[in-house]
Order: structure tokens, then sequence, then C-alpha cells
């Protein structure tokens, strides 16, 4: 983070941004991305530097709805199917996400993270069932049980 207090190194790299930024104005495009928070902490280590970038955009967090949305298309693009009784699971495991993680949540990427833990929930249940109760479906169907929060 070239923000933090005491680096040096990203002191320079600032300082050198900075400096670009003026010399190519009108040429020179720069494009600084991140959480609120730390992007507010980046603007204010150098006097000079809030101004020179003069479009801010934020973009919200996903709704819990989304975040469903693109946890069943994740799945989907793996050739799982969520029952429909996995996607209420599902919704109310993204929700106690939302809640708990607070500014720690990473939107699709803890999505991300649900799916991976819940497809190895899936895999653990699979593998513990009578070998002539297992086909491919049973393989690529999410129960509710196999709904994961990851920490």
């Amino acid at each position: 983070m070239l923000s933090e207090q005491n680096d040096q190194y990203g002191k320079e790299a600032v300082d050198t941004l900075m400096k670009r930024m003026e010399d190519d104005r009108g040429k020179f495009v720069v494009i600084a991305a991140g959480y609120r928070d730390k992007m507010e902490e980046f603007l204010e280590m150098n006097a000079g530097l809030a101004s020179r970038f003069t479009y801010k955009l934020h973009i919200d967090d996903y709704t819990d709805k989304e975040l469903l949305e693109i946890f069943k298309k994740m799945a989907q693009k793996e050739q799982y199917v969520i029952a429909p009784e996995a996607e209420e699971k599902a919704l109310e495991t993204i929700r106690q996400m939302i809640r708990t993680e607070g500014a720690n949540f990473g939107n699709a990427r803890s999505i991300r993270n649900m799916l991976d833990a819940t497809v190895q929930q899936l895999s653990i249940r699979v593998s513990q069932m009578p070998q002539e109760q297992v086909t491919k479906e049973t393989y690529q169907l999410i129960l509710p049980e196999d709904i994961r929060e990851t920490k």
C-alpha cells in the first residue's frame, strides 16, 4: 500500500507519480482504485495529491440478492446445480457474512471463497455416502447442508 506510514518507497512512488501527472497533464491518465477508507488515506498522504484526482467514482457493494446471483452463476459455470432450499440457505449465509465481516467483507471474492468451501463440503458429504447411491448428479447437486460460510 503506497500510503503506509513510514514507507519511504511508497512516498517516492507517490512523488514520482505526482511529478508525472503535472509534467504530462492532459496526456497522462492515472486511475487509482481500492477500498474507500484506503483510498482516502492514500489521497491524504500528500497535500497536492487529492487535487490532482479531479473525478472520483464510488461503486456500491453488491446487495445480498446480487451476491446470491453471483454465487449461482459461479456454481453453474462449474456445472453445479443448487437445490432451491440450498439457495435459501446460501442467501441466509451471505447475509450473515455481510453482518459479521462488515468492512472486511470482500463481496464477490468472499462469494468465490464461499463456493469453494461449499464444494469442499459437498465432496465430503458425497464421499460418506454408500457407493451405490453416488451418481454424476450427486457430485453436482449442492444441498443446504453443503453451504458453508468462510472465515
